[in-house]
């Protein structure tokens, strides 16, 4: 009777498809939890680019006495009266809100900030006449990742209710 069996040789090269094969699924996992982990930080920043442009938003359409600046704009909030002023810092390239980091820089880098107001600002007649009547914010920028940076472009536009009705508590 012949023995069956497997030699050393066939053994050896089993082995070495198996950590083969092994190795590829490893490379590939590694990879896929790159790239989940570069979504997870690019959704990070985008959440904080839209939250802080959801902000802006919400306080420009109920506010009065807008006027823009060379780097931002100012307004009243219509509820307390506050004076707001939203500008961008070229220098730590970040949105501030009255003096305090509106969008962090460490997740999306400022690079051009605008505003572009329509309707007129003249000191006479009526306000609801002579407000601004849409009122667009520009920013463009990269939103950072660990080991990626994406360029991109973010854009809201509001239309202040009291461009509409001129009844308001707050003086000018």
């Amino acid at each position: 009777m012949k023995k069956r069996g497997f030699t050393i040789l066939e053994l050896t090269i089993s082995i070495l498809v198996f950590l083969i094969g092994l190795s590829v699924i490893v490379g590939m996992y590694i990879s896929l939890l790159r790239q989940y982990l570069i979504a997870q930080n690019l959704q990070t920043s985008i959440g904080n680019v839209k939250l802080a442009l959801e902000k802006i938003w919400r306080e420009m359409k109920y506010s009065i006495n807008f006027a823009t600046t060379t780097r931002g704009i100012k307004y009243q909030r219509i509820n307390d009266c506050a004076n707001i002023i939203i500008e961008y810092d070229p220098t730590t390239k970040a949105v501030l809100y009255n003096s305090s980091t509106l969008i962090e820089p460490s997740y999306f880098e400022v690079n051009n900030f605008n505003i572009y107001a329509t309707g007129s600002l003249s000191s006479t007649g009526d306000y609801n006449l002579t407000s601004f009547k849409l009122i667009t914010v520009s920013l463009e920028g990269i939103a950072k990742t660990k080991s990626l940076d994406i360029p991109m472009n973010f854009q809201i536009s509001v239309a202040p209710i009291n461009s509409v009705f001129a009844s308001t508590s707050c003086g000018f």
